[in-house]
C-alpha cells in the first residue's frame, strides 16, 4: 500500500491509500463494517457514494489526468 494523501471531510480526515489487490483477495469486513467490496475507479457509481468519497476520486482523477 501507498499512502497518497488527507482529505478533510465534514468533520473527519480521510487517509487515503493506494493498493493492488488480487482477483482472488476478498475483502473481510470488520468491526462496525457489516459488508464491503472493491472497486476500481472506473466502477465507482457516484451517485451512491458519500460527498467525501466523490471529494477523494476527484482529487485522485485530477491527480491522473493527463
Amino acid at each position: 500500500m501507498a499512502y497518497l494523501f488527507q482529505f478533510g471531510g465534514k468533520g473527519n480526515h480521510h487517509h487515503v491509500f493506494e493498493a493492488t489487490v488480487l482477483e482472488s483477495d476478498a475483502p473481510q469486513p470488520k468491526n462496525e463494517i457489516a459488508d464491503c467490496k472493491w472497486f476500481s475507479l472506473d466502477e465507482m457509481d457516484r451517485s451512491t457514494i458519500s460527498v467525501a468519497t466523490r471529494g477523494i476520486l476527484e482529487c485522485i482523477e485530477s491527480a491522473t489526468r493527463p
